[in-house]
C-alpha cells in the first residue's frame, strides 16, 4: 500500500506538459542546453532580416546581388552587407544547389593513394575545377567493390556533377547505371 502512496505523489510532483507555457517553458530549456551548433545559434537571411526589421526576400536580393535590379536603396544594400559581414553570414550552397539544381561538386574516385600519381591527378584535378569555382571530394574505394557501390550510391544520392574515377573492373554495371542518371563519367 506505501508503495502505490508513493507512486500517487510522484505523479502529483510531476509537471503539467499539456499546457502551452508548460512546453515553452521545456523548449527554452532544451536550447538553452542544447549543442553550441543549435539551429537557432546560425546566421540565416531570416535572422539577418528579423535584426534589421526588414522582409527576409530583400536581405535575399541584396545577398544574391539583385538590389539594383529589384531597385533596393544603396543605403539599405550597404546595411545589410555590414550586417551580414559583422554576424559572419556564409551562403547556404545546399539551398541554393536546390534552387538551381546544381551542386558545383564533381568526385574524384581512386582506388588508392600509395603512390605518387594520386596525388599528381588530384592537383591537376583541382587546377582545372577551381577555374570553374567546382568543388573536388577525393574519395578511396581500395580496390573494394562493396566500397565503390556505396560511394557510386552516395555520389548519385548528392547529385555530384560528374565522377572522375579508376573503377574495379566488375563494377561496370554499377557505372553504366551511374550514365543512365546523366552523371558525366571519366
Amino acid at each position: 500500500m506505501l508503495e502505490t502512496n508513493r507512486k500517487i505523489t510522484i505523479l502529483k510532483e510531476m509537471p503539467e506538459v499539456n499546457t502551452i507555457e508548460s512546453r515553452d517553458a521545456m523548449t527554452l530549456k532544451r536550447k538553452r542546453h542544447g549543442p553550441l551548433w543549435h539551429q537557432s545559434d546560425k546566421v540565416t537571411l531570416e535572422s539577418i532580416a528579423r535584426d534589421l526589421d526588414i522582409s527576409p526576400s530583400t536581405v535575399s536580393f541584396v545577398m544574391s546581388g539583385q538590389a539594383k535590379k529589384r531597385r533596393i536603396s544603396e543605403k539599405t544594400r550597404e546595411l545589410v552587407l555590414a550586417h551580414a559581414e559583422k554576424l559572419g553570414y556564409v551562403p547556404n550552397e545546399i539551398a541554393q544547389g536546390l534552387r538551381y539544381q546544381r551542386t558545383n561538386i564533381v568526385a574524384l574516385l581512386l582506388g588508392n593513394l600509395e603512390y605518387s600519381w594520386a596525388d599528381i591527378t588530384a592537383k591537376g584535378v583541382n587546377s582545372v575545377f577551381d577555374m570553374f569555382d567546382m568543388q573536388t571530394v577525393i574519395s578511396v574505394h581500395y580496390w573494394n567493390r562493396q566500397r565503390e557501390q556505396v560511394l557510386l550510391r552516395h555520389f548519385l544520392k548528392h547529385r555530384y556533377e560528374g565522377i572522375i574515377c579508376q573503377p574495379i573492373l566488375e563494377a561496370r554495371s554499377d557505372y553504366e547505371v551511374v550514365l543512365r542518371h546523366g552523371i558525366p563519367l571519366v
